[in-house]
């Protein structure tokens, strides 16, 4: 395609020295009022083709930002969804802290309780055990969870730019094709006139 555009360029140029040279002549008007037609075919064939150039690159320049907006949209729910996921854990490990305040005190009162108060200082040791392993597990989760946040972060940014640029040259591309079908309209009113 664009070397077909370089094709009718230069054929164009050809033209136009060509025509320029006809106008010297007065005597040859009829030779003019070809080579000028002829150069009017030219330019509107020429406008055709890069219309259809342009119209091809913003077809797929939509395209690329439809993926791109899909893209985003997938990483934003994803960052939602750790989100949540971290804040319920951040909760837990909240209650699970708390709760863990109050086994301690518990367990202070246990020690300082009579012969009969033992068993239940063991059930109480079992059970800070069993939440120290919860809280190191969360603490874990937690850490990776955040890891996996500021990852999913950077990813929405750059899609973010992404698709802030496409939609930028999207926008040229609109310009260029208005500007190329207004040249189109004049040619095609000028060939009208012509004939």
């Amino acid at each position: 395609m664009d070397q077909n555009l370089l094709r009718v360029r230069d054929i164009v140029e050809e033209v136009e020295r060509r025509l320029r040279s006809v106008k010297l002549q007065a005597g040859k008007a009829r030779n003019y009022q070809e080579y000028a037609t002829r150069l009017n075919e030219l330019r509107l064939q020429y406008s055709l083709q890069d219309y259809h150039t342009q119209h091809t690159a913003l077809n797929e320049l939509t395209t690329r930002r439809d993926d791109a907006q899909f893209r985003l949209d997938d990483a934003s729910a994803d960052l939602a969804r750790r989100q949540n996921e971290l804040a319920v854990k951040r909760e837990l490990f909240d209650t699970l802290s708390q709760k863990r305040q109050q086994l301690d005190y518990e367990l202070v009162q246990a020690r300082a309780a009579v012969q009969s108060a033992k068993q239940r200082q063991k059930y109480a040791s079992e059970q800070l055990r069993q939440i120290a392993d919860q809280l190191e597990t969360l603490a874990r989760d937690r850490e990776e969870t955040t890891e996996k946040l500021a990852s999913v972060s950077e990813s929405l940014e750059r899609e973010t730019e992404a698709l802030a640029s496409l939609t930028a040259e999207l926008e040229e591309r609109r310009r260029q094709i208005a500007v190329m079908i207004g040249l189109r309209h004049v040619l095609t009113l000028a060939r009208a006139e012509a004939c």
